[in-house]
């Protein structure tokens, strides 16, 4: 799909599940989303991983600190609540990621067409009163049918994601 400024593609691999041992019949498929922005926000940062599973391979992806950053912006800024992103949220704080600010400013800027200008200092009232607009019952119900296990929904709250930030910050 190339109509938008996201182009998105899906990879299908037929039987490689069951080849892999990871899925029991044939007709099962491991499907891959790639999605490509052909005009991401200027500031990001770039990592270099090494795969060592069944194959051995480089990725080329954005670094935490500017995923962190993208995933803000998803949480505050997307049109739409989408529980995935609160859930990711609570793994960023947990591991204490700084997120990418030049990343966040400029994202900010490009779908809002204002300039806030988020800084170190800035970024904890910032996050919580953005927080204070969340819908946490429908960022329960999204997340429900991804989660192993029900207790991992405790943690989508305003309470526990504000302790949260207080820590980081």
């Amino acid at each position: 799909k190339t109509g938008k400024t996201v182009h998105s593609t899906f990879i299908k691999f037929p039987g490689l599940l069951k080849e892999l041992g990871l899925g029991a019949f044939e007709a099962q498929k491991l499907a891959i989303k790639l999605e490509v922005d052909t005009n991401p926000p200027k500031g990001w940062g770039t990592a270099r991983t090494t795969v060592n599973k069944t194959y051995i391979f480089n990725v080329t992806h954005f670094d935490l600190p500017s995923l962190f950053a993208t995933k803000l912006h998803a949480c505050f800024f997307r049109k739409y609540t989408k529980g995935r992103d609160f859930y990711d949220l609570v793994w960023y704080l947990g591991k204490k990621v700084r997120p990418n600010l030049a990343l966040l400013n400029n994202a900010i800027e490009q779908t809002e067409g204002k300039g806030l200008v988020i800084t170190d200092a800035t970024l904890k009232s910032f996050m919580l009163e953005k927080l204070a607009g969340v819908d946490f019952a429908g960022v329960v119900k999204d997340v429900r049918r991804f989660v192993a296990d029900e207790r991992e929904l405790e943690l989508l709250n305003n309470g526990t994601i504000s302790g949260l930030i207080s820590n980081l910050l």
